[in-house]
Parts: structure tokens; C-alpha cells; sequence
């Protein structure tokens, strides 16, 4: 479980302030999105938001280690075509 900023014009109306609440307390980051980092490492990843979007709960199953490794392959293909 984690706090993000609301999506929508509330949560840009907020952002100055929850970045100058992060410079001077041990709140988190409201660019960083880590449960794109959960999604990624997990299979039948699923998020629920609530209060407003403020607040989710992402679950997964960590992958086994084939299950791994075609993603890390994939992602290495994706690199290569990019160049």
C-alpha cells in the first residue's frame, strides 16, 4: 500500500505542495510510480485504488525464473530494434 497524487486537475493543484513536503520530510516521490515496477515484475498484477485515487494496493505473483527470462529477452529485442 502506497499514497500517489489524485489524478485530475486536484492532484496538479497539489503537486508544488507534495514536492516541498518531500524536500523537508521522509514522504515519498510524486513522480515515481512503483507500481509500474511491481507490474513488471509480477504476473497477474492487480491494483485498487482508494480515497479518491490517493491511495492503491498493488498485488502480484512473483515470476519464476523462465517467466523471467522471456521478459528480460523481450525487452533486449525492444532495445536492439530501437537502435
Amino acid at each position: 500500500m502506497d499514497a500517489t497524487l489524485p489524478p485530475g486537475r486536484w492532484g496538479r493543484m497539489i503537486l508544488p505542495l507534495s514536492v516541498w513536503l518531500m524536500k523537508y520530510t521522509l514522504l515519498g516521490n510524486p513522480y515515481i510510480h512503483p507500481w509500474e515496477h511491481v507490474a513488471r515484475a509480477t504476473v497477474d498484477f492487480q491494483i485498487r485504488h482508494f480515497l479518491f485515487s490517493a491511495y492503491y494496493v498493488c498485488r502480484g505473483t512473483k515470476r519464476t525464473d523462465t517467466q523471467q527470462s522471456s521478459v528480460l529477452e523481450g525487452a533486449f529485442v525492444q532495445s536492439e530494434a530501437a537502435e
